[in-house]
């Protein structure tokens, strides 16, 4: 008896190739959409409750939207810091 191979994906290789996370799965908002609203002004939850739909749902994605937020403005803060010391320098 042949063995056959029914399904080959491999998800650890997709998921590290993969650019777009989806974190609300209740309003469908990937990461991307997050950090742009963030970029966009967007800096606590309640911003993005109003402009994406985020956490009104179920509520579970509240915590992951909130670190991608903290994170965003960090690195956010970060680019402006080095931006401004390379134009000191």
């Amino acid at each position: 008896m042949q063995k056959r191979t029914i399904c080959n994906y491999n998800y650890d290789t997709h998921l590290l190739d993969s650019s777009v996370m989806y974190i609300c799965l209740c309003s469908g908002v990937t990461d991307q959409q997050i950090r742009e609203a963030v970029k966009a002004g967007a800096n606590e939850l309640h911003d993005l409750q109003r402009s994406l739909g985020v956490s009104i749902g179920c509520g579970t994605c509240a915590e992951a939207a909130m670190q991608i937020i903290g994170t965003t403005l960090q690195d956010s803060a970060t680019q402006d810091l080095v931006a401004r010391l390379s134009h000191a320098a």
